[in-house]
């Protein structure tokens, strides 16, 4: 799944290519593009159905699409975006970069050879820490700007959905901030920058074109 940068970073294009066309606010655009993640349960707010992709959990689209594809409501429109990134991320880049072995629990990763267990790979030492390395990078190229961050609530607004409603205990602003201080080498050892961001353009792009139609 992207990190929230790269969800911000997702928002902050499709933002540009819809705002003269959409009368949209950007903070609450950029609160729904970060809303999904900070549900409880995940299947709920990811809509997630056993793909034909890999066999993998993936967000229902047609769902997605029929209950949060709302160009007058930016925080279910930014949440359409978020999903429908995490789809494509899977399925566009994740299944290309890695093998997911699930009958010897392992990942690999195909350009260098690197493999975990599963629930190693998932953890904070290991996917997560690639977060901390890409963001510096995205902020230096200012994909992201951190003033958008400070300027979004703490405590994300309800939208009477229940799987988006009942939130994980931390912060979600904290948890942002601390991965940012963290200023982590870039290695590419487990997600490279280059294409992960040409993911996200060409993701974001497809979107300007689906909501300004």
């Amino acid at each position: 799944m992207p990190s929230t940068l790269m969800h911000l970073a997702l928002a902050e294009r499709v933002y540009q290519g819809i705002k003269d066309k959409l009368s949209i606010d950007k903070i609450q655009f950029f609160v729904g593009n970060i809303l999904p993640d900070e549900a409880r349960d995940k299947g709920k707010s990811h809509y997630r159905v056993i793909s034909s992709i890999n066999s993998y959990l993936l967000p229902d689209m047609e769902i997605v699409k029929k209950e949060l594809f709302d160009k007058n409501d930016p925080v279910k429109l930014g949440a359409y975006c978020h999903l429908y990134l995490d789809y494509h991320f899977f399925g566009d880049y994740a299944f290309d970069l890695f093998i997911f072995d699930k009958d010897n629990n392992k990942i690999i990763n195909k350009k260098n050879g690197l493999e975990w267990e599963t629930k190693e790979f998932w953890s904070p030492r290991v996917f997560y820490s690639s977060y901390s390395e890409l963001n510096q990078l995205i902020l230096n190229d200012k994909l992201v700007d951190l003033n958008d961050i400070y300027k979004m609530p703490r405590i994300l607004p309800l939208i009477g959905n229940e799987g988006f409603d009942i939130r994980r205990e931390r912060n979600w602003k904290d948890e942002v901030l601390s991965f940012i201080d963290e200023k982590q080498e870039y290695t590419g050892k487990i997600l490279e920058y280059k294409p992960s961001i040409e993911l996200i353009k060409n993701v974001a792009d497809e979107l300007i074109k689906k909501i300004t139609k």
